[in-house]
């Protein structure tokens, strides 16, 4: 509908949905909408929303589902991940989500609403933009959501991509108390409270400790000669001995490969032996990876 762009300008930055407030403000008729709907150049998903055909994207059912809620409602979850870019290769796509107030009932076809209050720390707002939880509640609301057999794998993926931290997803776990998907939560806290950022990672936290050998530090900051900072996985500083971690396949992308090369060599033009045992290691030959670890000691 080419020429419904010019008469509805939001439409272009709100993913070509629109609301019946909004096409009316741009003289837009009831009656007009009504037959662009029946002759296929409108779509209708709610009472007073439409949205432009031809024009959708990965965010116009989040778009559509906004408009329809209100003013008060907010991009969660799912939807807020799409629009702050936040992909899990483990669960790529998920329904629309919205954030009410606890006392607004109100209810969407084909939208999970997730009726509890947001603190203002933790929603996102900016000029032409949805509103949006932010980064950190945003993973909290998804894992949530998500089934429990991938909570562990996306929470990983989380850490890895730094959507959020330890203390941001220590922080989040009280402010979601008593509400669905709590107790989950809490258990994942458990199994990240060590600062281990990986499945990977926790498990070497295991194997390790059966070496009889202490003072491990994790995910532990080496100052390099150039000014920069190498973080080592896990560290033994004073004998300046680290211990890099292969997670599995999906932390195995191109970007992480070079990353995890680049930081090794850093470590060890810096002085330091570097030790790299992969999930197979962890998993099938702990033994070889106590071994090891002892050799360099």
């Amino acid at each position: 509908m080419r020429g419904a762009q010019p008469w509805v300008p939001q439409a272009e930055s709100q993913a070509g949905a629109f609301s019946r407030v909004q096409a009316a403000a741009a003289g837009l008729t009831n009656k007009r909408l009504t037959s662009a709907v029946r002759g296929g150049m409108l779509e209708q998903p709610f009472r007073d929303v439409f949205i432009v055909v031809g024009r959708h994207s990965a965010l116009t059912g989040d778009w559509a589902g906004l408009l329809a809620a209100g003013t008060t409602a907010v991009l969660a979850a799912w939807s807020a991940a799409r629009a702050l870019q936040m992909a899990w290769p483990q669960r790529p796509h998920g329904p629309v989500c919205l954030a009410l107030p606890p006392d607004e009932h109100r209810r969407l076809t084909g939208v999970v609403v997730l009726r509890h209050g947001l603190r203002a720390c933790d929603i996102l707002t900016a000029p032409g933009r949805p509103a949006t939880t932010t980064r950190p509640r945003t993973v909290v609301d998804c894992l949530r959501l998500a089934p429990r057999t991938l909570r562990a794998q996306m929470l990983d993926e989380a850490l890895y991509q730094r959507w959020l931290s330890v203390d941001d997803l220590v922080d989040q776990v009280h402010a979601v108390h008593g509400q669905h998907g709590a107790p989950a939560l809490r258990e994942l806290l458990r199994g990240v409270a060590s600062g281990a950022r990986s499945a990977a990672e926790r498990l070497a936290q295991k194997v390790l400790g059966r070496s009889g050998i202490d003072g491990w530090r994790w995910n532990h900051p080496v100052a390099l000669p150039d000014g920069t900072t190498a973080v080592a996985d896990a560290a033994l500083p004073e004998l300046r001995i680290a211990v890099e971690i292969d997670g599995r396949a999906y932390h195995s992308g191109p970007r992480e490969f070079q990353h995890d090369r680049t930081r090794q060599n850093a470590l060890v033009a810096a002085g330091w032996i570097v030790l790299r045992f992969t999930w197979h290691d962890l998993t099938r030959r702990p033994g070889y990876v106590v071994a090891s670890v002892r050799a360099a000691v």
